[in-house]
């Protein structure tokens, strides 16, 4: 092949690979990139949910906690008592599902944990929707606890 020829041949195939690994690379951030919950936008869930969690809450939460998610015997749940502790929504959705209730943790289903983290999220200023919260969404959420 000519000089001209072999020069255009390396620099099609150079282009080729470039091409390839910019493409790679934007697929893989697409793929890898975290649902809007989990980059902090607000974890969203329904009023049913709240509902439902309100109810698990007084039942199995609020001897320690608080009617009013006020603190008796543990931390208080609203507020900055909660929000100023600089958790999000998932950090704080982990520590619930795998330390609470305190002396039988783990204890609650998977959608009486769900419910109860959207009561706490609703009372500490985040809006209901129309999508319900997923243990998976939960889990995954980097959104703030609480109006920023």
């Amino acid at each position: 092949a000519a000089p001209y020829e072999t020069e255009t041949l390396l620099m099609n195939k150079t282009s080729g690979a470039q091409a390839a690994v910019s493409i790679a690379v934007v697929a893989a951030m697409t793929l890898l990139s975290p649902p809007s919950s989990a980059a902090g936008s607000a974890a969203s869930f329904t009023s049913a949910q709240v509902v439902a969690g309100a109810k698990t809450f007084a039942g199995k939460c609020a001897q320690c906690h608080g009617a009013k998610l006020e603190g008796v015997s543990a931390p208080a749940l609203k507020g900055p008592s909660l929000t100023s502790m600089g958790q999000n929504t998932g950090e704080l959705f982990k520590f619930i599902t795998e330390q609470m209730p305190a002396g039988n943790p783990g204890s609650l289903s998977k959608q009486e944990y769900v419910n109860v983290m959207a009561f706490l999220l609703k009372e500490n200023g985040s809006p209901a929707g129309s999508k319900k919260l997923s243990y998976e969404s939960a889990l995954a959420s980097r959104a703030p606890i609480g109006k920023k």
